[in-house]
């Protein structure tokens, strides 16, 4: 299966902890694939999505505040809650799988298409705009420290 459709089967299970939060992580994470995975996942396939729901919502705190910080004129409220989802997961991706060589324009792409496809108003350019500004931020892969250059005299 590819990482995009991964990605996808993470989304549906933070969308669906917006609706379930007396239900627990492992809990959510059995019944959707249990229920509602159409595809075969093999063990690789439900160690990705484990890792990124539960470390999507294992950051929340340090998450949303991000989020939170580049908003101008809307609250993390009044996103909708698709939007909210995809957003925190690919924030996650960027702060938090950095050794996994994702570069920030993989998670951002990702995250532009999910939007298109889930959000009622075909936010994609919302969801675009606000993790550019991560973008800068995280690391790129294969990116190596150039030397500052000398001045001339």
């Amino acid at each position: 299966m590819t990482r995009s459709e991964l990605r996808e089967h993470s989304f549906r299970i933070l969308f669906s902890s917006e609706f379930l939060s007396e239900t627990g992580m492992d809990e959510l994470i059995r019944q959707y694939l249990e229920n509602f995975a159409e595809e075969e996942l093999t063990e690789n396939d439900i160690s990705f999505i484990r890792s990124e729901v539960e470390g999507t919502l294992t950051h929340l705190e340090e998450i949303d505040p991000k989020i939170s910080s580049v908003l101008k004129g809307w609250t993390m409220e009044r996103i909708s809650r698709e939007d909210r989802a995809i957003l925190r997961m690919a924030l996650f991706e960027m702060d938090h799988w950095k050794k996994q060589d994702i570069p920030a324009s993989v998670s951002i792409s990702e995250a532009v298409e999910l939007a298109k496809k889930y959000s009622p108003n075909e936010t994609g350019a919302f969801v675009n705009g606000v993790l550019a500004n991560f973008a800068k931020d995280a690391p790129r892969k294969n990116e190596t420290k150039k030397k500052p250059r000398e001045k001339a005299e």
